[in-house]
């Protein structure tokens, strides 16, 4: 190596100092820099079924609002989920796009279990991928063809940016036309199944369902209009004679039976213990006709109901242990009590997409008029189809009201974390003794009571049903316990 001489500067002008001279950079493809180009920035989230409470571990998912490359912003509806309690809508929690799909419709997806990957699609400078990427593939002659070349391949990258963005929002536009002129003729794979095997175009029939889907009851409302008009006599006797041949038609289970399925398949693990008595409702039911013709507003008539949840309530003050739980997951495999202080009453509710049992909170804190106008919000909810898991959670007790449809005795089934349920029959008119041994005209129902028989005997359920039955025919110390 060549050495440079050195010389003092010490008294020399500043023209004259010492400037030592500085070695070119070899420019050659063996000493070119190289760089090592990173991840795009751009995230891929997870969205989770969450916690949707009251225990359920899973859902089942009804349909999609999306598929996998469509885009959604934060909040859209995401999918359908159907629990134990009811459907419920799950929005999306991000924006972007939609990558994947982990479940299909009619599938069980756990809580806590991956739904969608989305990508957020966060700005990626693509020109600087572009160069570094050009970089890496060619090797130039010098640092300012380099240059050249790496501004011509940001031009090029920024022009099929612009293109693909505008390729993809003609995609998703079609997309969206394409979903919305379809919304009304969704339907899950096992109703499309049924619609293949009777040959129905899907397109002849209006769905009842959320968002216009089609759902298994609207088949077979179309498949009942669709029947030939009835046969002679003759004809459907000779008819009848000819076909002796038993046929059958297999059917899925719908979401609402197939969730009714699994709870009360949970429920023979409990050991039921019936007890029913009957009621003398007649000084009730008088007294309810007075009360509703006293009112100045008509909007809301009490119902018997409400007078049955009231006795209820009053009556778990004195015994508490059917307000109760049973848990026997924690405290080491050993089974204790919950005793909670509301009385949280669940009502069995017949509505156009089946059995629901929303719940009337705190009755205790609430009036005789208090219940009867909570009994109606719930009721339309149920006829609207819009009861939410808010609406079915924490009940601690049931009744079920089958004597609106009919019926005298029932056998109710308890549900898992309750301990006991009632069930009432159909009043009917019957013939009693009165005072004086006089024969009197009376309405009578029956109070049919089922409890778990783990924890709680007959004496103890007697003496409930004992109490309750107390305050229904004497419906006037009920007011000594209204709020």
């Amino acid at each position: 190596m060549k050495r440079w001489p050195v010389r003092s500067t010490v008294g020399l002008p500043h023209s004259h100092y010492y400037i030592p001279r500085i070695r070119p950079i070899d420019k050659s493809p063996l000493f070119r820099r190289k760089f090592q180009s990173g991840a795009c920035w751009s995230a891929i989230r997870t969205q989770k079924l969450g916690d949707v409470g009251e225990g359920i571990t899973e859902c089942m998912l009804n349909m999609w609002f999306v598929e996998e490359g469509a885009r959604v912003e934060e909040w859209d509806k995401l999918c359908e989920m159907q629990s134990d309690k009811a459907a419920v809508e799950i929005s999306a929690s991000y924006a972007g796009v939609i990558k994947k799909l982990y479940a299909q419709a009619d599938d069980m997806v756990k809580t806590g279990a991956p739904l969608a990957d989305i990508d957020d699609g966060l700005p990626v400078e693509e020109g600087s991928a572009a160069e570094t990427s050009q970089e890496h593939q060619e090797d130039g002659p010098s640092h300012s063809n380099r240059d050249e070349k790496g501004e011509q391949v940001k031009i090029e990258a920024g022009a099929g940016e612009e293109g693909g963005t505008q390729r993809r929002a003609s995609a998703e536009a079609d997309l969206n036309d394409e979903m919305r002129s379809d919304r009304s003729l969704l339907a899950t794979p096992a109703v499309r199944g049924l619609l293949k095997q009777h040959n129905i175009d899907i397109s002849k029939l209006n769905g009842s369902g959320n968002e216009g889907r089609i759902l298994t009851e609207d088949v077979q409302a179309y498949l009942e209009n669709q029947k030939e008009s009835p046969l002679s006599s003759s004809a459907a006797r000779s008819t009848q004679a000819v076909e002796s041949e038993q046929s059958e038609t297999i059917q899925p289970l719908s979401r609402v039976q197939s969730q009714m399925f699994r709870t009360m398949t949970a429920s023979l693990a409990i050991p039921h213990f019936l007890y029913s008595d009957e009621v003398n409702i007649t000084r009730l039911s008088g007294l309810r006709k007075r009360l509703n013709l006293s009112r100045e507003t008509q909007d809301t008539n009490i119902s018997l109901l409400a007078f049955i949840l009231k006795a209820v309530s009053v009556s778990l003050n004195q015994n508490p242990l059917l307000n109760a739980r049973l848990d026997a997951a924690d405290n080491l495999g050993k089974p204790q009590l919950i005793y909670r202080r509301n009385h949280n009453i669940g009502i069995a509710m017949d509505t156009p997409a089946g059995l629901f049992v929303p719940v009337v909170k705190n009755v205790g804190a609430l009036s005789i008029l208090d219940i009867a106008y909570e009994i109606r919000r719930l009721s339309q909810l149920g006829n609207a189809k819009k009861l939410s898991p808010a609406h079915l959670s924490g009940g601690t007790i049931t009744v079920s009201n089958i004597g609106s449809i009919g019926g005298t005795v029932v056998a109710p089934i308890i549900t898992e974390g309750q301990v006991a349920i009632l069930g009432v029959g159909k009043a009917r008119v019957a013939p009693v003794f009165g005072q004086g041994d006089l024969v009197e005209r009376a309405e009578i129902a029956n109070f049919s009571w089922s409890a778990d028989h783990r924890i709680i005997d007959g004496a103890t359920l007697a003496r409930m049903g004992s109490m309750v039955k107390h305050f229904i025919e004497d419906p006037e110390k009920l007011m000594v316990f209204m709020r």
